[in-house]
């Protein structure tokens, strides 16, 4: 029995120490230490340690021929391609700042990172079906810090145009004969030190609850999101892990890629998601960890092709970006023969809370585990800011290691978000128990308050998971004179062209549950409005559920 008067707080177990390494500096440690062992495999290409730090420093004398330097600002755009890391790394060599831009995001979210980042360049795909260089230089008249675009692959103004820069030339470039005797090194890092606090990264939030923010994170924030969550969920050096996350999102760059490097394990790249070749890809490296969102193992389960393909090495499904309902994660588990692992965290604080190796199924698919070690988590009640007891309802809220230095140019959102004390008021509201695992409810936003009745969205879309017609579930709140809010519910059928209505609903859960938890109002959808990561955007539900009622 959970004691009600203790307070739901908690600090991640081990001893916290200063990580104090710049990113570049494990990979140059991984080079000396395991030269020959595989740290990424795409396609045919196998890329050992030693193999990638020799392209990221060749790549940071291209960058440093640019002109760039220290504290300028580069952004990222680019598949799930070995050259992503190469950039990214030899970004954070030479002391850049770098935001990912997911390859889905077009002009308004272009214009928006690069505008507010003050990104001097940005390297972007060619040969997608979409012309980035085209939209880049439309934009061009609106960003006056920009000078270079970057592009991997072949296009005709690469090269050709000024400020448009073949990335392929820039790898292919053999930097030492033009800086040799060790430039990097002897000279340049001599006069433009990188430290682990140094700012590595300005992450803009995904935008399932509105616009975007920058979040300013260092060496240390990602390395320690890596390597803390890989020691709590207890990787080992010799797992392969399939990246099925983008790798300009924090689950397939910080938890897929930057825990490949720094921990030292294999990371898979598929190019783009689909779920087929990630089965194919699975079986063809012998993986044994998969990590992605919900979505992700719902659509490899649900394949047709599914059983053709052997998954036997896969012992762990790495699940992140929403909660999971206890029968669906069931069905991951006896699908892949796996252990079912789930972590919580977000573009500012990196992974702060993951499931642990010994728990059992009931335990992580209904939490998201204690606290990593380096972090502190409490639970409050929002208006008073005091923590509630265990086991009641309230804000989640963060401290530690990884937590975000606040929102670039934005001291408004930053002082809304972190107090005087340096707690991150995440707006999630969430349980803790008497072992300090966690429960998510939801956001603060989706406490939705019906006739009075507290009711958690999270709760519901639980409840509703588990009707054998249905695949997804999501739970909205909408305006009503008589009750103050309603609930609808929007989910996918487990076969196309089924119908789900509220009767249907009623009858399920007649004498189950609390009749007020039934939604009043249930949408059948094909699809669900998604990030460039997978997170449902439950506030586009919401708009589109509040045209319908004012159309009716």
């Amino acid at each position: 029995m959970v004691n009600q008067h203790k307070p739901s707080y908690r600090q991640g177990e081990g001893h916290v120490f200063p990580l104090g390494r710049a990113l570049g500096d494990y990979v140059e440690a991984a080079a000396m230490e395991i030269p020959d062992r595989t740290v990424m495999i795409y396609g045919e290409r196998h890329m050992t340690f030693s193999e990638l730090a020799r392209q990221v420093d060749n790549l940071a004398l291209g960058l440093l021929d640019l002109g760039l330097v220290h504290g300028d600002r580069i952004a990222l755009c680019l598949p799930d391609v070995p050259e992503y890391t190469f950039m990214y790394y030899a970004a954070a060599r030479l002391g850049l700042v770098s935001s990912p831009i997911s390859v889905r995001y077009r002009e308004q979210e272009f214009l928006t990172i690069l505008g507010h980042s003050e990104a001097r360049a940005v390297a972007v795909p060619a040969g997608t079906g979409f012309d980035y260089v085209a939209m880049v230089q439309s934009l061009r008249p609106h960003l006056p810090k920009l000078e270079y675009i970057l592009v991997l692959g072949e296009h005709t103004e690469a090269d050709r145009t000024a400020g448009v820069v073949a990335l392929n030339r820039l790898l292919a470039t053999d930097w030492q004969v033009k800086y040799p005797d060790d430039y990097l090194h002897r000279v340049y890092l001599r006069e433009h030190p990188v430290e682990a606090d140094d700012l590595l990264e300005i992450g803009y939030t995904s935008g399932t609850t509105g616009a975007p923010k920058g979040a300013m994170m260092t060496h240390n924030h990602r390395a320690g999101a890596a390597l803390l969550n890989c020691e709590a969920w207890g990787a080992r050096h010799d797992d392969v892990m399939v990246v099925m996350s983008p790798l300009t999102h924090s689950i397939g760059c910080h938890h897929s890629q930057n825990a490949a490097v720094l921990f030292r394990l294999t990371a898979v790249y598929l190019g783009q998601w689909e779920p087929e070749y990630a089965l194919r890809e699975a079986e063809r490296t012998g993986a044994t960890i998969l990590i992605g969102v919900p979505a992700m193992f719902i659509a490899m389960k649900d394949h047709p092709n599914f059983h053709r393909y052997d998954l036997s090495r896969v012992r762990g499904l790495w699940c992140a970006g929403s909660p999971v309902p206890y029968l669906v994660a069931k069905q991951f588990c006896d699908a892949f023969g796996a252990q079912f692992f789930q972590t919580y965290g977000s573009t500012e604080c990196g992974g702060i809370h993951c499931t642990r190796p010994e728990d059992a199924l009931e335990v992580s698919c209904g939490s998201v585990g204690p606290p990593v070690r380096g972090m502190e988590t409490k639970v409050i009640e929002p208006q008073t800011g005091r923590i509630v007891p265990l086991g009641v309802s309230g804000e989640l809220c963060i401290r530690g290691m990884t937590r975000t230095l606040g929102y670039y140019h934005n001291p408004e959102a930053t002082a809304a978000a972190i107090d005087g004390a340096g707690w991150f008021h995440t707006g999630d509201l969430a349980v803790m128990d008497e072992h300090g695992y966690v429960r998510i409810n939801g956001r603060i936003k989706d406490m939705i308050i019906r006739g009075g009745q507290n009711i958690y969205a999270t709760e519901m879309e639980a409840l509703v998971s588990g009707h054998p017609a249905v695949q997804q579930a999501y739970v909205v709140g909408y305006p009503d004179d008589y009750l103050g809010e309603r609930t609808c519910a929007f989910v996918v059928p487990r076969q196309a062209g089924t119908q789900l209505t509220r009767a249907d609903l009623v009858t399920f859960f007649a004498d189950r549950v609390a009749k007020y938890k039934i939604p009043d109002r249930v949408e059948t959808v094909a699809d669900l409005p998604l990030t460039a990561s997978g997170k449902v955007q439950k506030f586009k539900l919401r708009e589109q559920l509040l045209e319908q009622l004012k159309a009716q």
